[in-house]
């Protein structure tokens, strides 16, 4: 607490507050190039309402959120009461409580929509591709290249599956992109607020205000809790440019402050955000830097998700299969396989959604090489094996027609 008196405009005209200002302004301005330059690959409708799990299904995920939206809810209107109105706003928790909360209505709402969709619209994984492969094995078959020639061999089929996909796996809009970017902004403000709150503010700064409750506990500790679950199962990626979200939301809330404080308030809720003091610089500069580490934490903690889940639980964790900044999930890029020959005259392309084959110049000995594209390789979902049985009769009619071209052009 500081004296009213202190907070004219000589409060403002110490030396302290240009250093600050530019510690404030520096990372938010980076940020702000690094959210305009930075490109990724799209996302997708599917990325936020599909589980990660195979057989799990999404109206659990969309539980799940509700009940972490309305305990959250319960939690926030008690301290809202607690504080009497607007003033527990006051507060950076209270700003990335809101926000965890905002998450998962956002997520609920799509949630409810995947499932309605999963319900009413077949999915590629269930009748449509069935229908795509068999009508372009009737169809399109005698048209794709097989060229030959001569001693420099580039036979090269593609057959083209991402129209199909499109149909199925739009493209995210704006509400998409801003579930996302409050996704990331959220993982480090749950990690920052909960690693102040409980090794700085507990051990060595606590008083009437800043003490320790059951209500200040499960606030401090449950926004994490639900928010890692939701990572868990949830299939969005988690690229490390969105932290330039995260330190704008930072930036956002000094800025609130230091507003407020201009327009006469004395008290500020946290003590190492006072400028009346020369280690003020080295305070910010502290929090500002512990954006990194604090991001980290939860860019391991995904990490870890997609490195040992898939190992402890093979058979039912899909690692990145529905992540659409994997190549392999991503329809728009073709995947080269890694068993194809290494001369790239005679290396196949693989549409994903499909499988393909190799064939080998007639000159030498003839080779059809059967090859799982991503999407079957990753997602042996065993809900739909007359799906894998309708494309291994396919396969085998391909495999009979080619070695019945290989033949008549050898003879």
């Amino acid at each position: 607490m500081v004296n009213s008196n202190d907070q004219g405009l000589g409060y403002w005209l110490r030396w302290q507050v240009p250093v600050c200002a530019l510690i404030i302004v520096a990372p938010s301005v980076l940020a702000l190039y690094l959210t305009s330059k930075v490109k990724t690959d799209p996302l997708f409708f599917n990325d936020f309402w599909k589980p990660q799990w195979r057989k799990l299904n999404p109206c659990w995920l969309l539980c799940y959120r509700a009940f972490a939206f309305i305990c959250m809810a319960r939690i926030l209107l008690e301290v809202v009461v607690l504080e009497r109105g607007a003033f527990a706003f006051y507060f950076y928790t209270q700003w990335t409580f809101a926000l965890v909360m905002v998450y998962f209505a956002l997520g609920t709402v799509f949630s409810a929509y995947g499932c309605w969709v999963c319900l009413n619209i077949p999915l590629p994984e269930k009748g449509a591709r069935d229908e795509f492969l068999r009508r372009d094995v009737e169809e399109n078959v005698a048209e794709n290249s097989v060229t030959y020639m001569g001693n420099d061999v580039s036979d090269k089929i593609k057959l083209q599956s991402r129209y199909i996909q499109e149909e199925f796996q739009q493209r995210a809009g704006f509400w998409g992109y801003l579930m996302q970017n409050i996704y990331q902004t959220c993982a480090g403000a749950v990690i920052l607020t909960d690693i102040v709150f409980w090794c700085v503010i507990v051990p060595f700064l606590s008083n009437s205000r800043l003490g320790v409750n059951m209500l200040m506990g499960c606030m401090h500790s449950l926004n994490a809790v639900f928010l890692i679950l939701d990572t868990l199962l949830n299939s969005l990626p988690f690229p490390w440019f969105r932290l330039a979200y995260f330190v704008q939301w930072s930036c956002l809330y000094v800025v609130f402050q230091w507003v407020l404080h201009a327009c006469g308030f004395t008290w500020w809720p946290y003590p190492f955000l006072e400028l009346d003091t020369p280690w003020a610089p080295l305070w910010y500069f502290a929090l500002a830097v512990v954006h990194i580490p604090c991001y980290g934490i939860y860019a391991l903690i995904v990490k870890a998700k997609n490195s040992f889940l898939p190992k402890l639980f093979p058979l039912a964790f899909t690692g990145d299969g529905f992540n659409s900044t994997s190549t392999t999930a991503d329809p728009k890029h073709p995947v080269e396989s890694s068993t194809l020959p290494e001369d790239p005259s005679k290396r196949v392309k693989v549409e994903p959604g499909l499988q393909s084959f190799c064939v080998m110049s007639p000159n030498a000995p003839s080779s059809i090489t059967n090859i799982e594209t991503a999407g079957s390789a990753r997602h042996p979902d065993e809900e739909f094996k007359s799906n894998a049985v309708m494309e291994e009769i396919i396969n085998f009619l391909i495999r009979v027609r080619l070695l019945l071209i290989v033949l008549l052009c050898s003879a």
